[in-house]
This record gives structure tokens, sequence and C-alpha cells, in this order.
């Protein structure tokens, strides 16, 4: 039995593999047609696209060029409408390929959970599996697709009267429910209320028939200041709009509250059915334990076959998977490795590239930086020329041409120590001026010089004069009231010693306190 079905499972394999080649290869020819027919397509542009220049060269030639527009033309259509087909086509396949597979998927996890409820305890548990599905009866499987059903039509009609919200924004409808539930307008009360009443919800409902409605009970009343309300804070909705909003609310809470009914029940079938089942599993199992010791022990030994055989299978799976986990592993490691290096050699590309435009850069600078030197020595030399004609000499400017770089090398050298020497004469200074004392008429006569900031002071020149000088400087200064001069009533201030040093008097300097008792050793 496993042999027939390994042998099943290779030919499967085996088709599928073939399957997947033929349309790899169905692709791989699809792809070659498609660009042959984009390359025929651009050479017509291409033949289009030359004839029109040759006709503003030649209009004798305007015909063929609308000949070969329109012709181009034709083709572009013909290959937009039959890749157009052929999308509608793929689409739908599609389309329909996603809904088998949905099928499939549901198909086998149903299959999936079924097998795992299934007992498997030999004869006795396939008697009991055979007895249940026996049980269910074709009206109760009909009756939960009908549910189901009417359940995922609910929520495609939700989706058609414009979804949870009515293509409203978020705070605007949250705002609404806010002012509802303020009024004691809650979900609870509007359902079991409004809709238990009878009213009919209606999109062009206005204030008045409202008012017709629901005027003559105190709910009516609720609604209709709520509504009120609403109109005042959402500015961005008229009234029309909110009452109509309204009317779809309780649109939209009978049909969720249908679903929900819908559900509870299909929720009250399950546990039955889940129930009902757990009892005959019961069941049976007394049924075994009340069974004679050798129908026991045959029955025991088939399912220890079984499950001798799931076991295998089971283990195989799972080397299987490991075998998948460990080749997936090694593809991701090599996949990484193979990204890394090519991040290394992109890197190294990029950073070559970045060096060979610097490098390009720095020569196309120096090169600019050299022509501008040579167009400043040529403006130099022609200004020299037309100062002095005999300076242009023919061969010294062909010298020049041809040994350039000499030439610029040899003139920054010279610029160079014509710096050197400006800056050397800058540094030194003119001789100090020496001042000149003439005894006859009193007078000091120095030399003119541009600047003041390197003469002697006052001070300095008193420790070159002798007493006889100083002597002679005070006695003019007193004849020429210098001090009077200076120091405005200075005879006034008997109690102040003035002394003179140089031609300033100042008042004496004052001992501490802490050296007036001290006495020299």
């Amino acid at each position: 039995m496993s042999l027939d079905k390994s042998r099943m499972f290779c030919t499967k394999s085996e088709s599928l593999c073939k399957w997947i080649n033929q349309l790899d290869n169905s692709r791989k020819a699809d792809t070659k047609k498609l660009q042959q027919q984009v390359e025929l397509v651009r050479r017509s542009g291409n033949y289009a696209f030359e004839k029109m220049k040759t006709a503003q060269a030649d209009p004798e030639n305007l015909a063929e060029l609308h000949k070969r527009m329109d012709c181009y033309e034709n083709r572009v259509c013909s290959f937009t409408q039959e890749k157009s087909l052929l999308f509608d086509d793929y689409t739908m396949r599609e389309l329909l390929l996603e809904k088998d597979l949905r099928a499939f998927e549901s198909n086998l996890a149903q299959w999936s959970v079924y097998d795992s409820r299934q007992p498997k305890a030999g004869k006795a548990s396939r008697l009991k599996s055979a007895s249940l599905s026996a049980e269910l009866t074709v009206s109760q499987v009909n009756h939960e697709k009908l549910l189901i059903t009417n359940v995922r039509a609910l929520d495609e009609k939700i989706l058609q009267v414009k979804g949870h919200k009515e293509g409203w924004d978020d705070m605007e409808h949250e705002l609404f429910l806010k002012i509802l539930n303020e009024y004691h307008l809650s979900e609870d009360i509007l359902m079991n209320e409004v809709i238990a009443h009878g009213i009919k919800t209606r999109t062009d409902a206005t204030e008045s028939n409202l008012i017709n409605y629901m005027g003559k009970s105190q709910l009516g009343r609720r609604v209709y200041k709520a509504l009120c309300k609403c109109s005042k804070k959402i500015v961005m909705r008229s009234t029309d709009a909110i009452q109509t909003h309204f009317y779809w609310y309780l649109e939209y809470l009978k049909l969720v509250g249908t679903k929900k009914q819908e559900i509870s029940y299909w929720k009250l079938l399950k546990e039955k059915k889940r129930r009902h089942t757990v009892d005959n599993i019961k069941a049976e199992s007394s049924r075994i334990k009340s069974m004679p010791l050798s129908d026991v022990c045959c029955n025991d030994a088939t399912a220890s076959d079984e499950l001798i055989e799931m076991n295998r299978q089971k283990k195989e799976s799972e080397r299987r998977r490991a075998k998948n986990r460990q080749l997936v592993r090694e593809w991701k490691a090599a996949k990484e490795s193979r990204d890394e290096e090519r991040c290394r050699q992109e890197q190294k590309r990029e950073k070559e590239k970045a060096m060979k435009m610097q490098k390009l850069f720095s020569e196309k600078k120096q090169k600019v930086v050299i022509h501008k030197m040579k167009k400043e020595e040529e403006a130099m030399r022609t200004q020299e020329e037309k100062q002095d004609p005999q300076i242009s000499d023919p061969k010294s400017t062909e010298f020049l041409r041809i040994n350039y770089r000499d030439a610029i090398h040899s003139a920054r050298i010279r610029r160079n120590m014509l710096e050197e020497r400006a800056m050397k004469n800058q540094h030194q200074l003119p001789d100090r001026p020496k001042l000149i004392w003439c005894k006859n008429d009193h007078k000091i006569t120095m030399e003119e010089v541009q600047s003041k900031l390197m003469d002697p002071t006052q001070s300095s020149l008193k420790n070159q004069l002798t007493k006889v000088e100083l002597e002679e400087r005070s006695r003019h200064r007193e004849e020429s009231q210098a001090h009077s001069l200076l120091i405005p009533c200075i005879d006034a201030i008997r109690d102040v010693t003035a002394k003179s040093f140089g031609h300033i008097p100042i008042q004496p300097r004052s001992i501490p306190s802490w050296r007036q008792n001290l006495r020299c050793a």
C-alpha cells in the first residue's frame, strides 16, 4: 500500500515538474515574441522620424511621410489592443486561480481539523466514524451553508450601503455617536425601540417627516434634539445630510443585528454538533470497554500497526522538512555572502571612481592655474612692450613658449625674492631723532619724522641730562610760567607740595600706614 502511494506521488510530482517547465518555456517564448514586437514598433517609429527629417528638407516626400505615420499608428494601436486583451485574460485567470487556491486552502484546513478530531482505534473507530457521518443529515449541512451564505450576503450589503461610516470622516462620525449617547440613544435603544416598532428608514426623509414619524413619542423628541445639536456641532454637514446619516445608521444597525443573530445561531448549531459528537465518542468508549478481551486485542493490534505507520510517516515528513529548512538556510547564507561581496565590489568601484574624479579635478585645477599665470605673464609682457618697444624679442618669446614651465618657476622665484626684500625693508625703522638743545634761545628743535611712536619719553631724556641742564630747564619753566599754565591756581593750594618730574608737577606719593613706623636698620 505504501509502495503504491509512493509511486503515485512520484508520478504526480513528475507531471507537476513537467507542467512547470512547460509554463516556463511558454513564458520565455511569450517574452521573446513581445520583445520582437516592441523592436518592430520601435523601428517603424524611427523610420517615420527619419522620413519626417527628409520631409522638412524636401516637401515632396510629405505624402510618403503621412503613409509612414499611419502605418506606425496602426501598428501601435494593434499592439496595445492585443496586449490589453492578453492582460485582461491573464487577470481573469489570476483571479480564478486565486479563488481556487483559497477554496483549496479552506478545504485543506477543514480536512486537517477533521482528521485530528477523528479517533484512531481500528475497526471500531472506523465503524463509529461511519455511523457519526451517517447521522449528519443533509438538512443540517445545507442549513449551515445557508447561514454562512447569509452572513456573507449581509457583509456585502453593509459594504453596499456605503460601509461602516457612510463615507463620513472618523471624527465626524465619532462626534455624531457621542451626541446620540448624550441623549441616551445608544445602539441597544435604537435597535430595541426604533427598529422594533417598525419605523422604516428612508434616505429622503426631511425634518417634517421625522416629526411625523417620531414626534408623538418622547423618543422622537430626543432624536429631534440630538439631530439639531448635531447640525450645530458638525458644521461641515447640512441638516438634510445629518438626517440622512441618521436613517442610514438605523439601517446599518438593522443589518448588523441580523448578522449577529445569524452568527449566534450558527454557533449554537456548532455547539450542538460538538456535544453530539462527544456523547457518541463516550458511548463508543463505554461499548469498547464492555467488549470481550479477544475483540479488544484484535482492535489494539490493528490500531498499533496504524500508529506505527503514522509515526513513520510523521518522522519522514519531519526529516523532509528539516532538510528543506537546512537547504533554505544554506541558500540564505549564500545569498548574504553574494550580497556582501557585491556591496564590497560596489564600494570599491565607487571609491576608485571618486579618486579618479578627484585626480581629474586637481589636474584641471592645476591647468587652470597655469593658464591664468600664462595669461598674466603675457599681459605683463605686452604692457612692457607697449611701454618700451625695444624689449620685445621674438626669440625670448619663442623660448618662453617652448619652456614655459621653467619660465613660470623662475618667475615665482623672482617674485618670492622681491617679496622677501620688501619685507626686510619694511622692518628697518628710520634712525631715532636726536634732541638738539640750544642754549641761546632755550628751545628744543627736532627733526621732522612721519611717526612719533618711537620717540623717547621725557623720563628717558631726564636720565641723559646733567645737573646743570636740569637747573637751567627748571629756571626756564619758572620764567615761562609752565606750572601756572598746566595747573591753574597752583599758588592758592598751600597745603600741597608740588614737585616736578620733567615738566609735569604731581603730588608726592603718600607713605602707607604699615611703613610709617618702620626704621631703617
